[in-house]
């Protein structure tokens, strides 16, 4: 079985390169945000960090989001610049992170809450 993560779409912060974070001060998360909320890490950890090396107590993300340096793994990286392509629409950007995710047997559901 898949480990599936789920996104809400009314909260999802997507689609700019600026000032994109884990978590911003309006409580919207990016999709690695929602993955990280998912992995128990808490919301001090990660408000205003944009990446999830950046946040603190990532031990628990070792091997979704990290790699065994703690660095951002390949999934991190290729997430980050799908989710925060301005170029996109929103349709298109679901199912290219929903494919990259399945390229890690890891399942990401959208939803509108």
């Amino acid at each position: 079985m898949k480990t599936t993560f789920f996104v809400d779409r009314c909260t999802w912060l997507r689609g700019s390169s600026n000032n994109s974070y884990l978590l911003d001060n309006n409580g919207n998360r990016c999709c690695l945000g929602f993955v990280c909320t998912q992995l128990s890490i808490k919301d001090y950890d990660m408000e205003l960090e944009a990446e999830p090396f950046d946040s603190s107590n990532n031990t628990v993300l070792i091997p979704i989001l990290l790699d065994e340096n703690h660095n951002n793994n390949i999934l991190s990286r290729r997430a980050m610049i799908i989710n925060d392509d301005g170029t996109i629409n929103d349709h298109v950007r679901e199912v290219k992170l929903e494919r990259l995710f399945e390229e890690y047997g890891l399942r990401i559901n959208f939803f509108s809450s």
